[in-house]
């Protein structure tokens, strides 16, 4: 296994290789493959790349683009990649099965709004690039309910190690700061109005082995200025191994199997080749369908289509329910009723400030626009420029009850209006450029919701109901907590106030507001006005015993005997603060395990 010095000095040789071809002509109908990896995401594209470098013969299938638009790989304008219509499915979902519960942002007859992405790469095209890993005492937890050591803190630590082996993290660049005063006393206020912290990086070892509170400095998947995910992984392992092919605007519709098989042996997947096929796409056209495929794997199949997608493709190959697969005309294979059950998210919320003044390094950005003046001066100054980085000024661990081990709050600020996901926030968040959006996270949650199909048509949006807060219950731990972490915020920004860094430039909340004041009234807003982006745990591993475990512990789908799912769906319990980080480590550990049995080690 290469070290992260060798790959940078590789990096430089892909730089080139930024196109491949939507259907890769060398791909024959019927070949035979190693691997089928179905996803191009955090989990799938990393568990290509190294069974390519083991030697094997890879097939990664994508649905969306091979393209990337400017846009889609500036740091500063994440939001507006989450916009992308090239790029973008739009789902639609409930936060509880009451509709009553939701707030504002429900729009009728669909739900609330939920954007993932549908590139090469999945969603490592669109998310806001915070790499923070669990606690090591999350993975020990991990370990015990799975029955398996071999997911400990020792062994995950090292897979983080193997991580950092390819994906470069860098800190939150001060530079581009240091050019508005305004900006830069705000971040030094708020670190001098909060916890001191023996270390600002999250990602240290003494702040993965024990956790603290306080202000850091969380590290991004930046590379020389622009986003780095597992588009660039799978790109470079194109250059280095012939064996890696890859099919884009492909779209698995089936798994098929081997008639008979005991325990199910899954022998290939049915593809439809088409862009916008499905009907999360904005643009979605499923009339526009092309041609057919068939392509076979020789050892295994791997799902890694994330929380929404992967249990969806279960059910339509017949792995599911019996019952709900019955109900939708699919034939039983394999009754497995947790497919689809443990859907879990971190929840979120926002508490909004207006400035008096403009903040000087933004305010003349046309920000989502190719004839952003800003867009222009990034292309110049790609590592100093405000648009190199994310845009989060400072990130605040805290616990919500001093009682808990570690902290459950994660509570960042970026200048930026955001209130949660609604059609048109990609333009309305940053249009103004004197707010200061403090986002509130939640971690730990502890609601399941579920992944449901409506229908045998592998081009339909599941129905999806996350259950949040017990289903809506305002006096449930979760909620309590998010309460708690706006009354952070709302403490943090009065106290910058009281330092002369700010320069007088004064501000007022300007949502949710002075409304919303009370115990009571806050609980009430985080139930309505919540949201998430972290939609895991939908497949979730576990033991034998567990009649609700869709995977073992090595990620095969109990009752196959070469079917994984190796993505965000494949966590038992949602994990850390930013889970991109997490199904890295997750690939990296379940990639060893792949190899250790096609080679005869265990």
């Amino acid at each position: 296994m290469m070290n992260r010095r060798d790959f940078l000095k590789i990096m430089a040789t892909a730089a080139a290789a930024q196109v491949i071809p939507a259907y890769a002509q060398n791909v024959l109908e019927n070949e035979s493959f190693d691997y089928i990896i179905i996803g191009s995401g955090a989990g799938g594209g990393v568990t290509a790349y190294r069974l390519a470098e083991a030697g094997y013969s890879v097939l990664v299938i994508e649905a969306g683009t091979k393209n990337r638009s400017l846009i889609g790989e500036t740091p500063g304008l994440h939001l507006s990649s989450s916009v992308d219509p090239e790029v973008n499915w739009n789902f639609y979902v409930q936060h509880y099965s009451d509709r009553e519960k939701h707030g504002r942002r429900y729009t009728p007859d669909k739900g609330m709004l939920y954007p993932r992405a549908s590139a090469l790469g999945g969603c490592t095209e669109h998310h806001v690039m915070l790499m923070m890993s669990p606690a090591a005492e999350e993975w020990n937890e991990m370990a015990d309910l799975v029955k398996d050591d071999s997911w400990s803190s020792p062994f995950m630590s090292k897979a983080l190690q193997n991580v950092k082996c390819w994906l470069p993290l860098e800190k939150p660049n001060p530079i581009p700061l240091l050019n508005d005063f305004p900006l830069s006393g705000f971040a030094t206020s708020a670190v001098l109005g909060n916890l001191s912290t023996p270390d600002v990086d999250p990602m240290s070892d003494e702040n993965i082995n024990h956790p603290s509170e306080g202000v850091f400095l969380p590290p991004l998947s930046i590379k020389d200025g622009k986003r780095f995910g597992t588009r660039n992984l799978l790109l470079l392992g194109q250059q280095r191994f012939p064996s890696l092919k890859i099919l884009t605007e492909s779209f698995v519709t089936k798994i098929n199997f081997e008639p008979g098989s005991k325990p199910l042996k899954a022998v290939g997947v049915n593809v439809t080749q088409g862009s916008m096929l499905y009907q999360a796409t904005q643009k979605s056209s499923p009339g526009t369908i092309g041609k057919k495929y068939y392509f076979k794997a020789k050892k295994e199949v791997v799902i890694a289509g994330g929380a929404f997608n992967s249990p969806q493709i279960l059910m339509l190959s017949g792995i599911g329910n019996e019952e709900q697969l019955r109900k939708n005309g699919i034939k039983t294979l394999l009754d497995l009723p947790g497919v689809g059950e443990n859907l879990q998210d971190r929840v979120e919320a926002s508490v909004v400030y207006e400035f008096k003044n403009d903040f000087s390094i933004i305010n003349h950005c046309k920000v989502g626009e190719l004839d952003d003046p800003c867009l222009t001066d990034y292309l110049k100054h790609k590592n100093t420029h405000p648009y190199s980085s994310n845009g989060v000024l400072l990130g605040i661990k805290r616990k919500s009850d001093p009682k808990l081990s570690r902290p459950d709050l994660f509570i960042f600020a970026t200048p930026s209006h955001f209130e949660g996901y609604k059609p048109g926030f990609g333009k309305t968040t940053l249009e103004k450029s004197n707010r200061i959006t403090w986002a509130i996270l939640k971690a730990y949650t502890s609601s399941q919701g579920t992944v449901k199909i409506k229908s045998d048509n592998p081009f339909a949006m599941p129905e999806i109901n996350f259950r949040d807060f017990g289903d809506g219950n305002p006096q449930h731990p979760d909620a309590t907590a998010l309460a708690k972490g706006i009354q952070l915020a709302r403490e943090t920004q009065a106290k910058l106030q009281n330092f002369r860094w700010l320069d007088g430039n004064s501000s007022k909340e300007i949502y949710p507001g002075n409304t919303v004041m009370t115990d009571a009234e806050l609980r009430d807003f985080s139930i309505k006005e919540c949201w998430g982006h972290h939609a895991s745990c939908s497949n979730k591993m576990g033991t034998a015993k567990d009649s609700m475990a869709v995977l073992d512990s090595k990620l095969k789908v109990n009752g196959t005997s070469n079917l994984r799912v190796i993505d965000a769906s494949s966590f038992p319990k949602i994990p850390g603060f930013y889970i991109t980080m997490a199904i890295y480590m997750l690939a990296e550990k379940a990639s060893k395990d792949i190899i250790s049995k096609a080679r005869g080690l265990k």
